[in-house]
């Protein structure tokens, strides 16, 4: 019940007829006054939504949109529940599918507490309503039985059934916790990385040495094309600036992907493109290779590598290679940076690049907000020669599922090679560039 003489299909109803569009949860927080939010996919009429809403419920009201892959396609259900639930109480859920989702997630911890060294993954098909337990070894029948149904019991899941196994079959699994999805993944890399090790040793005869490991997969995966949009703008220095950015490409084990800028600043306007590729797990990490040219009033070029590793709630990034101005020195540079994870939709950010002498970068904050359909908003201060300043900006994915900015950064497109901090580098070593002995372009 979510009110006086109101069921929970009738409150949906009111309000789904009212906004004109599908609210498929509804959920309040705590506290003296709490808010009340209503989950949504698609447009409708937020106004006649609140308003609705006020006088069935009272208080004050949150409209969150959501993609809807986030629902077709979650990283996992406990990343699933954190996005939508987090720490406040459902009060209406007419399909029943968040509730269920939540008594899941609470049935994992508690098989993992039952069982902390045997279970390796738990995983649920939706279309069977089976929970498939990935086990480290078989275990006893009947003791391993007796604590799965013991932990969904207390969690309110016995509408469940339960398949115990020491191999998972691929059947459309979605992921129960966060460890269950990081398990599949480094199965996944361990897979790969054997496939590799056979294709080689088969090349240089050595293939009857080498044995081929087993994997287990799951499905759906994410799609192969992704793409991120990203436009901002602030100060550098003596000069304001403002960029427009976009990466797009395919990403399988093998990745591929194309960057291209815009950009303009007092004096100066100019752009580029790069392509990078590579290899990646995105459980684990991203190594590739890129070449890049464009014009920040002197042209450059740049290629070099790049790479980043993951865990749990941080991520390094690390590049090297080697930028060339027109008329201008050719410059070795080196790299890196880290994100600290504060949520699951907010992270702490910092990088700096030396190239020969100078030294620039940034650090700043980025937060996903799943009401706005996953728009990202950041901002950062900015260090280097010529370079003291701030910028904010904002980024949208697009086909990446997941919803939550740490998954959108690991499993959609790699960070553009065409950072800001490049445009005002290479605009400063433009400034002492040599013309045949001069230090002005020549007429044109």
């Amino acid at each position: 019940m979510v009110g006086t003489g109101v069921s929970s299909e009738g409150f949906i109803k009111a309000l789904s007829d009212a906004y004109g569009g599908a609210i498929f949860l509804a959920t309040r927080g705590v506290g003296a006054d709490p808010a009340t939010t209503l989950h949504v996919t698609g447009p409708g009429d937020a106004k006649r939504l609140t308003k609705a809403c006020e006088h069935l419920v009272g208080g004050k009201i949150t409209i969150r949109r959501h993609a809807p892959e986030l629902l077709a396609k979650p990283h996992s259900m406990q990343s699933l529940v954190g996005v939508l639930v987090g720490e406040e109480t459902i009060i209406a859920d007419p399909t029943g599918a968040v509730t269920r989702a939540v008594q899941l997630v609470d049935m994992a911890r508690r098989a993992r507490a039952f069982m902390p060294k045997r279970v390796r993954g738990l995983y649920f098909n939706p279309a069977r309503g089976v929970v498939f337990g990935w086990m480290r070894e078989p275990p006893p029948a009947e003791e391993a039985r007796s604590a799965m149904e013991s932990a969904m019991a207390e969690a309110g899941a016995e509408w469940a059934c339960v398949i115990l196994s020491p191999v998972l079959p691929a059947v459309g699994l979605v992921a129960v916790d966060e460890v269950s999805a990081k398990a599949v993944a480094a199965q996944r890399a361990r897979a790969r990385l054997a496939r590799l090790v056979t294709t080689v040793a088969a090349a240089v005869g050595l293939s009857g040495a080498i044995a081929t490991v087993a994997t287990a997969d799951i499905a759906p995966s994410d799609p192969l094309f992704q793409a991120v949009f990203k436009g901002g703008g602030g100060t550098q220095h003596d000069k304001s600036f403002g960029s427009l950015d976009g990466s797009a490409g395919f990403y399988g084990p093998v990745y591929g992907q194309i960057d291209g800028k815009g950009y303009t600043a007092t004096g100066a306007n100019g752009g580029g493109a790069a392509l990078q590729f590579g290899l990646r797990d995105p459980a684990l990490y991203r190594a590739g290779v890129f070449i890049a040219g464009g014009s920040a009033g002197p042209n450059f070029t740049m290629g070099g590598a790049k790479g980043d590793l993951f865990a749990e709630q941080f991520s390094l990034h690390l590049l090297a290679g080697e930028l060339a101005v027109a008329h201008g020195p050719h410059k070795s540079f080196v790299g890196g940076g880290g994100d600290l994870y504060l949520g699951d939709d907010t992270k702490l950010f910092i990088n700096a690049i030396g190239a020969g002498s100078d030294t620039f970068g940034s650090g700043g904050i980025e937060h996903t907000f799943q009401s706005l359909a996953g728009l990202t908003f950041g901002g950062a201060g900015t260090f280097g020669p010529d370079q003291d300043g701030f910028k904010i900006y904002a980024k949208w994915w697009f086909g990446a599922p997941g919803g939550s900015l740490k998954h959108e950064d690991r499993y959609g497109p790699a960070d553009s090679v065409l950072d800001d901090g490049w445009f005002g580098e290479v605009r400063r070593l433009g400034k002492h560039a040599t013309y045949g002995g001069s230090v002005t372009p020549p007429p044109t």
